[in-house]
């Protein structure tokens, strides 16, 4: 704040001088006012030697010869007087006009500034940074972080939101704040207020659909889900999104629709925070998955024809092996990210399954197959055409950028996929 303050302070000695530096440069005579006064004293003095060459020709008498000299005499001062004392008086006036005007400048920019500038910002910000050095202190201390700061920030975004309802961030902020100090209720009240100035922000939009989730008592209802689901049509990467599309399939018994939203969730995620317990989701998926597929197989095996019914059987168990390597010019890290997937040949370019790996991993065998689906009705089997892509990323991004390397194959039919496939990572991506 005091480096804010110096820089105001310069700005605006800046502008006095700027202001000043008219009045300052013409408090002398200017160039031209001489070099007028000098031509009146030249053509005086040329008038006054006609004068006295004609007296001395005598061609005039000394009463008209004084008479001319004098009107003469009174014609320099005429001519000469009224500039010089027409600028004084005009630089004597302009004084304190332009001296008000250099001290208004600053006096007016500032309270401008405070009034639509960035001054709320400026206290926002302090507040943010106060609040972030409170949660470094309280970390090291190994202690709760002092609620106190939530709330003054909090304060102040509300007085904010007050005076300027369209304040899209400032509503977020407050949002989040608000969940941090377990305010669900409010908090959801914020959330909608960002979707109701941009109803297209899909974080935001994820981010009501966890606090609804939250203030329910972690349980799972029609309009949590359908936020999700909302969210994942514009965003197929959002892992808030994916984790509550998880649970509203697991509630629903959809083990194989679970799996995949939380397969793809923690593929995204990596090792961050929040890994560990999608994986037991999946686990949790996976073992229901298998208790309830006993009958399944059963009512299979038990018919001695193959119906429609049984085909799709057979078809929601599509799966494919791809051997993954890593072509011989290409340099990476061993612990770059690999991702390995199935997408539609023709159609959204959504991974339909997929999986990571890390370069130090290849070459390897992987296999992709229905568990890792994204979304229910979104599937290896929803295509009959299918691309097939092991990619290198240099970012460590799902979703492919110039400078990553891959290796693809494709059109690939269902019939196909029993035959297995060689991906070699080895072509630009542009």
């Amino acid at each position: 704040m005091t480096e804010l303050w110096m820089g105001a302070a310069g700005l605006a000695l800046f502008a006095m001088a700027f202001v000043l530096w008219p009045l300052l440069k013409h408090s002398t005579r200017s160039k031209a006012e001489i070099d007028q006064e000098r031509a009146n004293v030249q053509l005086y003095k040329s008038h006054l030697a006609e004068l006295n060459e004609s007296q001395r020709a005598g061609a005039l008498t000394d009463d008209v010869y004084n008479q001319l000299k004098d009107e003469l005499d009174r014609s320099l001062l005429e001519d000469n007087q009224p500039a010089k004392g027409g600028s004084d008086r005009a630089r004597a006036s302009g004084w304190p006009i332009l001296i008000a005007i250099a001290l208004l400048v600053p006096v007016a920019g500032l309270f401008m500034y405070s009034q639509r500038g960035f001054f709320p910002d400026m206290e926002l910000r302090s507040l943010l940074q106060a609040k972030e050095e409170a949660a470094i202190q309280a970390f090291r201390a190994g202690s709760p972080m002092d609620q106190k700061v939530i709330r003054d920030l909090v304060s102040n975004l509300e007085a904010r939101v007050e005076n300027d309802p369209e304040n899209i961030q400032a509503w977020y902020h407050l949002a989040q704040n608000l969940m941090e100090l377990q305010e669900y209720r409010s908090a959801i009240e914020a959330y909608k207020q960002v979707l109701t100035i941009n109803p297209e922000e899909t974080t935001v939009m994820a981010e009501l659909a966890q606090a609804v989730f939250i203030a329910s008592g972690n349980r799972m209802i029609p309009e949590i889900e359908n936020l999700a689901l909302r969210v994942l049509e514009k965003d197929p990467q959002n892992t808030t999104a994916l984790g509550l599309a998880g649970i509203a399939a697991f509630g629903k018994s959809e083990y194989t629709a679970a799996i995949g939203f939380w397969q793809r969730a923690k593929t995204i995620m990596g090792n961050a925070p929040g890994a560990e317990s999608l994986q037991a989701g999946i686990d949790r998926a996976r073992k229901a998955l298998g208790e309830s597929a006993g009958s399944v197989v059963a009512d299979v095996d038990a018919a001695n024809t193959v119906d429609d019914t049984q085909e799709g059987a057979v078809e929601a168990g599509l799966s494919v092996v791809l051997d993954v390597s890593l072509g011989e010019s290409v340099q990476a890290n061993p612990d770059q990210a690999v991702f390995v997937y199935a997408r539609a040949w023709n159609g959204a370019k959504m991974p339909l399954a997929i999986t990571r790996l890390k370069v130090k991993d290849l070459p390897q065998a992987v296999t992709l197959n229905e568990s890792m689906a994204m979304m229910e009705g979104m599937s290896m089997a929803s295509f009959p055409k299918l691309e097939l892509v092991a990619r290198l990323s240099q970012d460590g991004s799902p979703m492919a950028k110039p400078g990553d390397v891959q290796g693809a194959v494709g059109p690939v039919s269902h019939d196909d996929l029993s035959d297995g496939f060689e991906l070699i990572i080895n072509t630009p991506v542009n």
